[in-house]
């Protein structure tokens, strides 16, 4: 037993297979049975750990996809779903601690669109006073 156990960590000796009693035949057919079937058993504890990741992942697949979705993007590729959440500027941002679990799960173009808007009427505003002052 103690070799058999050697034997699953690696640790081989052929000394103890060739003096067994029932012949060195039957010590290597014993033996290569033995790592076969400790082979396949730690090979099928590794695929279960896959499989536990993988569906760990599948979980929260949707959880990625919004963050991906809200990840930093270049000015020309605005979401038409979404971008109300990432434009508005700072002073307006702090409405998406109200609006933006809506943003979110709504996914609506015209209501993105319609919020956007609500967003930068205040930037609008003070521009529009600034351009006819000036």
């Amino acid at each position: 037993m103690l070799t058999i156990f050697k034997a699953s960590a690696g640790v081989f000796n052929n000394e103890v297979v060739l003096n067994s009693k029932e012949g060195p035949g039957w010590g290597y057919a014993f033996m290569l049975t033995y790592v076969l079937i400790s082979f396949i058993l730690i090979i099928n504890l590794l695929v279960g750990q896959l499989s536990s990741a993988y569906r760990k992942y599948q979980k929260k697949r949707n959880v990625l996809m919004l963050l991906e979705t809200l990840s930093v993007r270049e000015a020309s590729e605005a979401d038409e779903k979404y971008s109300a959440a990432v434009s508005p500027p700072y002073p307006i941002s702090i409405l998406n601690m109200i609006l933006g679990t809506y943003i979110l799960s709504v996914k609506n173009p015209a209501h993105n669109k319609a919020i956007l808007h609500f967003y930068f009427f205040p930037i609008m505003l003070v521009v529009l006073v600034i351009f006819t002052t000036y």
